[in-house]
């Protein structure tokens, strides 16, 4: 008789494959290697697919792919990564009797135990361990669900020990509030299953990323406790807490490729939602582990990045502070450049924007001929 096989798919690259691997490789019977998805999942008696990566990995290169289409049809897709709300019904369409997956972001850190990040990975595996045992759909996921709550019960036990970070405590409940299940309740796989571990690449350029943690209202808090935790955040968190800060007061903001890749000296882009005015502000956020100054060498290359654009104010963000050469180069090109460092951010954080408007540093008065001068009130309404 012909088993049924469970394929476990990741299209991350190798150094991210060898430390997944380490894991799963220990409840996978059969190990691919230098083949294809479309080798992978073409055999009929492939029945369930688990895939580890973002939706923008693996949706944009493999998933939503025309001859994705035909290879997922009859089968249960368990996708362990970021926001799969947004592939899911796509899947469906497709024809995938079942789906479970995380609507927002998902917390799986596979670098260290000290970061708690073996918890979350038991609590994954565990899905896949309720697929072998042949359990039905709505039954896997009430065990993912169980044991994500689990997770995060015990992360909150480390943290009191000051064995893992705050950080990870809310990423571990993220995501055991965010785990969702679509499609056939009662789907159950149809035989005693062989586990296939595919460790392949899929042709294109990997970039490297890292786990990014949304900016809740408890990381907020958080910062607030302490704000010189900002320094604790990754670089790639702490951009998302300059756009959580700018679309506060009514910005939109869209972030510039990812935190790794070129991006030509500009992190973020915001805007107005009121488009009454319409300009447009380029922000680079320079984080810093340790409290070492901003010289004025990063703020003259910034400068020379968003003038080559339709920029019209350029906001440099740190959390540390700006050499007085950095604020005497700034104070030559006030019409376009703009300086926050740990004060301001502190005061971001406590929703405080009118201290130093987000805008720049506006003038008290404009002498606009002999005799003529205008006051200028600096008030920013913040909700």
């Amino acid at each position: 008789m012909t088993r049924s096989r469970i394929v476990i798919y990741s299209p991350r690259g190798e150094v991210y494959e060898k430390k997944l691997f380490k894991w799963i490789s220990r409840i996978g019977t059969e190990i691919l290697r230098d083949t294809t998805i479309d080798e992978v999942l073409s055999p009929k008696n492939t029945e369930a697919l688990v895939l580890f990566g973002g939706n923008k990995k693996i949706g944009d290169l493999e998933l939503l792919s025309d001859r994705f289409r035909n290879l997922v049809q009859g089968k249960f897709v368990y996708h362990i990564g970021c926001q799969s709300q947004k592939i899911a019904s796509e899947i469906l369409d497709f024809g995938a009797i079942g789906f479970i997956g995380f609507k927002n972001r998902f917390f799986f850190d596979l670098r260290s135990r000290k970061t708690g990040g073996d918890l979350a990975v038991k609590a994954t595996l565990s899905g896949i361990k309720a697929l072998q045992k042949k359990k039905k759909a709505i039954d896997i996921f009430n065990i993912l669900r169980e044991n994500y709550i689990k997770t995060y019960k015990k992360s909150i036990e480390l943290y009191k020990k000051k064995k893992c970070s705050y950080l990870t405590v809310l990423g571990l409940k993220n995501n055991a509030n965010s785990i969702f299940f679509m499609g056939d309740p009662n789907w159950i796989i149809s035989s005693d299953p062989v586990t296939v571990v595919v460790t392949t690449k899929i042709g294109h350029k990997i970039e490297k990323r890292v786990n990014i943690i949304d900016i809740t209202p408890e990381i907020i808090e958080w910062l607030r406790e302490d704000p010189k935790r900002i320094s604790k955040l990754k670089p790639d968190q702490f951009e998302n807490l300059i756009a959580n800060r700018l679309e506060l007061i009514r910005f939109n903001v869209k972030k510039i490729g990812n935190t790794y890749s070129q991006d030509g000296g500009i992190d973020l882009i915001a805007w107005p939602k009121s488009t009454h005015l319409p300009f447009l502000i380029a922000i680079q956020a320079k984080h810093k582990q340790t409290g070492s100054p901003i010289g004025p060498s990063v703020v003259r290359e910034f400068k020379g990045a968003i003038e080559s654009h339709p920029i019209d104010i350029g906001l440099l963000v740190t959390n540390t502070r700006f050499t007085p050469s950095a604020r005497w180069f700034r104070d030559k090109h006030a019409h376009i450049i703009r300086l926050r460092d740990f004060d301001d951010l502190r005061n971001w954080i406590n929703s405080e924007f009118d201290k130093k408007d987000v805008l720049g540093e506006i003038p008290d008065y404009l002498e606009l001929a002999p005799g003529l001068i205008i006051n200028i009130p600096k008030i920013l309404y913040v909700k």
